[in-house]
């Protein structure tokens, strides 16, 4: 009889092996005692009030009647923590989620807890069959004739990209060659072909010391639209945004990039959005616009906030006919100019999720008692969870303001 046992990298016949039925039984019931930054409660107030709450409004406003599969690109870990989360949305409305992604920390095949995880959310209807995680860096896909880049290529574009990234978008690994910001510019190169609205989901460390190279990109973004014309409006919305005049705006915006905290985070935020917003208005027939849905930050490390949670909303456009006439010289509509205020006005409310967790006693105890129920449902023990919340170096808790019951 042949050998059946799937080898590392065999994605489909690992899934199609372990399945529904027959995921590994210690995947399914080891209790996990390993806890990472995102098992911090801090971190279901961006699950929740951004992830699951523009998911809502997408399918809401812009999918209503729709039961097709929610098309999801994901980088997940091996809980799937997110998109737990995003089929929470979905189920009650008879929506299963369809993903795919990347995580090459699984050792060049799937982790074993993941393969449990599937299974359990495949039973219960919330995700489709057709998923797949490839053991590829995400950077790859920025990598002309990569395995990644005609993995992703293949793919139909996405209602959701959620970039949910530990480091920073300008971080380039040794020999590796891009980084995720070129990855992040790939995918949305890759959802130009979309026709319907999608989300934009960005996680990312904001730390001067990280950001490399391509932070001249986005300082580029932002110095180009304050030098375009008619862009008063603008000028004056970023000033209102980080609380100057407009004439000390080149200052400030210099010594925010020099500097750590919200004032960066504030300017690499817009700074992307308007890097984004180039992107999408320079394409002569696949125009889309893009706004701001919500805004947060909050620390991993002790200095103040150093990372940004980031969601856009993008409405792809309808294709431009263009005349015979216009030959060579295409002329691309300025839609920028007032999208770009609007964006930037929206960034003036970028949420402190520190200051919401420590003195916001409905948000806290919301966020901590819907990370137990995520992490029971994830098999954690729960009571060292407790322990690691009470020694947390950033963020601790207190054992008496968790409720185990």
């Amino acid at each position: 009889m042949p050998d059946d046992t799937p080898t590392p990298g065999d994605d489909d016949i690992v899934l199609d092996v372990y399945g529904i039925d027959q995921a590994p039984a210690t995947a399914l019931t080891a209790e996990k005692a390993e806890f990472l930054p995102w098992h911090h409660p801090i971190k279901q107030i961006v699950r929740k009030q951004q992830w699951q709450a523009q998911t809502e409004r997408l399918l809401t406003l812009h999918r209503a009647g729709d039961l097709s599969p929610l098309r999801y690109f994901t980088l997940p870990g091996p809980d799937l923590l997110d998109v737990r989360v995003i089929a929470e949305v979905c189920q009650p409305r008879g929506i299963s989620v369809q993903y795919f992604g990347f995580d090459d920390s699984s050792g060049g095949g799937p982790h074993d807890a993941w393969l449990g995880v599937e299974a359990e959310l495949r039973q219960a209807g919330q995700t489709t069959g057709m998923v797949r995680i490839l053991p590829d860096r995400l950077e790859d896909i920025a990598k002309s004739g990569s395995h990644a880049e005609s993995q992703l290529a293949a793919e139909e574009p996405f209602d959701i990209v959620n970039l949910d990234i530990c480091g920073n978008l300008g971080f380039k690994a040794a020999g590796v060659g891009t980084c995720a910001l070129d990855a992040l510019r790939r995918l949305v190169f890759h959802q130009l072909r979309a026709t319907k609205p999608w989300l934009l989901f960005v996680t990312t460390r904001v730390h001067n010391e990280a950001l490399n190279e391509p932070a001249d990109y986005l300082k580029s973004a932002l110095k180009g639209n304050l030098e375009m014309p008619n862009s008063t409006g603008f000028a004056e919305a970023l000033a209102d945004s980080i609380g100057c005049q407009t004439t000390e705006l080149a200052s400030r915006i210099g010594n925010a990039w020099q500097d750590n905290g919200i004032e960066l985070i504030r300017i690499f935020s817009i700074s992307l959005g308007k890097y984004l917003m180039q992107f999408l208005h320079g394409q002569a027939n696949f125009q889309a616009k893009l706004e701001l849905a919500s805004a947060y930050a909050y620390k991993v490390g002790n200095d103040g906030p150093d990372m940004a949670a980031l969601a856009f909303r993008i409405f792809p456009q309808k294709m431009v006919q263009l005349p015979v006439s216009t030959g060579g010289a295409i002329q691309i509509p300025q839609l920028e100019v007032a999208l770009a205020e609007k964006m930037v006005r929206r960034f003036k409310k970028i949420a402190d999720l520190d200051d919401a967790f420590e003195n916001e006693d409905v948000v806290r105890c919301v966020a901590i008692s819907e990370t137990l129920v995520l992490l029971r449902k994830s098999k954690y023990n729960i009571e060292k969870w407790v322990s690691w919340l009470e020694s947390h170096p950033i963020r601790p808790i207190a054992r008496a303001s968790i409720c185990l019951t």
